[in-house]
This record gives structure tokens, sequence and C-alpha cells, in this order.
């Protein structure tokens, strides 16, 4: 349980700080970005 809530907080983060760069990050950084929070989710979903 304490995981899916450390894991809640990074999520966060990264929404966070996707939002406030959205219009400056180039469009491919950002699906790098999403692609590599889906491998981390499932990695971490599977553990």
């Amino acid at each position: 349980m304490e995981n899916k809530l450390i894991y809640k907080s990074i999520l966060q983060r990264y929404y966070n700080s996707i939002k406030k760069k959205r219009w400056a990050m180039p469009a491919k950084l950002l699906v790098n970005k999403l692609n590599l929070l889906a491998v981390e989710f499932y990695l971490f979903t599977n553990k």
C-alpha cells in the first residue's frame, strides 16, 4: 500500500512538471516521458 502512495506522489510530480512545461517541451519529449511513465507503471503494478 505504501508503494502505491509513493507512486502516486511520483505520478503527481511528473504530471505537474509536464503541465508547467507543456508548451515549452517538444512533442517528442512529451511522448517519451509518457512512454516512460507507462513502462514504470507496468513494472510497478506487476511486482
